[in-house]
Order: C-alpha cells, then sequence, then structure tokens
C-alpha cells in the first residue's frame, strides 16, 4: 500500500513537472523573440521590400500639425497616424545638436540668429512659434530627445541642416542605441558611401532619379539592406517597380500648392487612392496629410506588418 502511494505520488510529480514545462517552455521562448520595433532596420528593410505596405511618413515640419514644426508636442501630434517622422537637425555653436530647418531660428522661434550660430545656452531658453507666428509654450528639442522619444514608436528620417555633421549625428545615434530607427537622409551616392563608413545599420534614404543613380551606388559597392530609393515629382512606377527589386522606395506626395497628389487626394475625399502607390512599388510616402494616408488599407497593414508599431 505505501509502495503503491509512493508510486502515485512519483507518477503525479513527473507530470506536474512535464505539465510546468510545456507551458513554461513556449512562455519563456516568447520572451526571447525580439519586438518587431526592435529588430534590426535590415530585417524591417527586408520584410517591407517583400510586401505591399505603406508607411506614412508625416513632415514634422509640415502643415500637418497645430504644433510649432520640429516640435515634440508635433511628434506627439502626428503619432497616431504616421509610422516614420522627418525631421530636421542643426547644430549650435558648441555642438549641440538639436531640430530646426530653416537657416536661421527667427521664423520658427523668439530669437534671432543663424541657426548655426546661436549657443545652446541661449536656444534652450526660446520658445517655439507656430505656423501663424505665434509664440508657444514649446521649448526647441534636442536631438537626443527627439531619438529617445522614438524608441518604439517611431522611424526617424534625419535631414542634416545648418552647423551639423553626419559624424556627430551618427555619433549621437549610437550612443542612444538608436541605429534601429533612424534614416539618414543624403542627396548624392557618395554621401551614401559617407554614411555607411559612419555605420553600416542605419538606414539611408538617397535620391533615386533614374537607373543610373542605383548603377553609380553599386559601383561604389554600398550595402543596400537598408537603403531606400527616394523620388518626387512626376509618378514613375517603372522605376520604383525596378527598383525594389534592389532596395526599399520611397515618394514625395507632399509639394508645393496646386501640385501634389496630397491636395489631389484630399480633395477627392478617397484616402484609399494612396495604396495605388503601394500597388507601383512604393513603400514609404511623405506626406502633408498624414491623417488621411493613415486611412488607407496598405498603410494600416504596413504599421503593424512589418513595422510592429
Amino acid at each position: 500500500m505505501v509502495l503503491g502511494t509512493l508510486m502515485r505520488f512519483s507518477f503525479a510529480a513527473v507530470a506536474c513537472v512535464f505539465a510546468a514545462l510545456s507551458v513554461a517552455g513556449p512562455a519563456a521562448a516568447d520572451k526571447e523573440k525580439k519586438p518587431k520595433a526592435d529588430r534590426p532596420l535590415a530585417s524591417v528593410m527586408s520584410c517591407l521590400r517583400g510586401s505591399k505596405d505603406l508607411v506614412v511618413t508625416a513632415r514634422v515640419g509640415g502643415g500637418a500639425t497645430v504644433a510649432p514644426e520640429n516640435s515634440m508636442a508635433a511628434l506627439n501630434e502626428l503619432l497616431p497616424y504616421a509610422a516614420a517622422m522627418q525631421i530636421d537637425v542643426a547644430a549650435a555653436v558648441e555642438g549641440t545638436l538639436y531640430l530646426m530647418r530653416d537657416a536661421t531660428i527667427d521664423r520658427t522661434t523668439t530669437g534671432r540668429g543663424g541657426a548655426g550660430d546661436v549657443y545652446w545656452e541661449d536656444l534652450k531658453s526660446l520658445r517655439l512659434k507656430n505656423k501663424y507666428g505665434v509664440e508657444t509654450d514649446q521649448p526647441i528639442p534636442t536631438f537626443n530627445e527627439a531619438l529617445d522619444w522614438s524608441a518604439g514608436k517611431a522611424i526617424l528620417l534625419v535631414d542634416k541642416r545648418m552647423g551639423a555633421t553626419w559624424a556627430e549625428i551618427i555619433q549621437a545615434v549610437k550612443l542612444k542605441g538608436a541605429e534601429n530607427r533612424v534614416i539618414a537622409m543624403v542627396r548624392s551616392p557618395v554621401e551614401v558611401a559617407e554614411i555607411r563608413r559612419l555605420s553600416d545599420k542605419v538606414g539611408v534614404r538617397f535620391d533615386l532619379t533614374s537607373a543610373d543613380d542605383w548603377k553609380r551606388l553599386r559601383d561604389l559597392d554600398v550595402k543596400s539592406n537598408t537603403l531606400i530609393g527616394w523620388t518626387s515629382g512626376a509618378a514613375k512606377p517603372e522605376l520604383w517597380k525596378d527598383a525594389k527589386k534592389k532596395v526599399v522606395v520611397g515618394y514625395t506626395t507632399a509639394g508645393a500648392a496646386g501640385k501634389s497628389y496630397d491636395e489631389t487626394i484630399t480633395a477627392s475625399g478617397d484616402f484609399n487612392q494612396y495604396n495605388w502607390f503601394a500597388q507601383q512599388g512604393v513603400t514609404f510616402i511623405l506626406t502633408d496629410n498624414p491623417q488621411l494616408a493613415s486611412q488607407s488599407k496598405n498603410a494600416k497593414k504596413g504599421r503593424e506588418h512589418c513595422l510592429g508599431r
């Protein structure tokens, strides 16, 4: 009887152990999986290139917000609609990187002077103006603040402005561990090669006007796993589709008054017209109407499928 009791106890104990392992095993494995938002950018780009996802990119310096351009308030205002944000990074005299588009601080702040000729000690006490020129309570953000904010939230497309260098910008990105969520906006193949020397993990957006642009990059032997070929102006479906075989493709739907796809689509009220770009090989769209573009089917999929946001 005692032996039977012990055997029943042993079998029960073993069963409990196996049950615990069967539950804990997958759970432990799930914990080890990286959230999509934390994956290397090369992995995200590979996923995007194999899909028809649309990544809505908002111009934080555009007319899409009530908040001032390049402000933390604008980033938060745009976040429900955009999976990526274009910001502008300048450098103060002593090297502090901060968000500023213009060559001077006159238009967008309560101060005056060249954007690269002012000390951060003076800049940090200023306040930003909105698009109507009215002073707000928003201070000028540093680049580090924007990098911290973007973690798990959005990809940042960074445009280098007054006083800043790519070496300084990429160093700041590395120190923040943000290479998986930053795309450097450059124009020429030579600049692409410069970014690649500084980091092989950050994304690089380059101007794509014809097949020759891709050939020049290939001649420079530049890694293409995080490249975005960007176009603007007239639609180029053939170029887009061909380029997407090698790189992710972007297109600017924003533009001057009377000359942008944003205006045409906004006037029609049919947000699904943005899906056409995804069908033609475009993944990233830079828009001044993310509120409308984000409602399209491909944009909703794009936010969740590859980006995990």
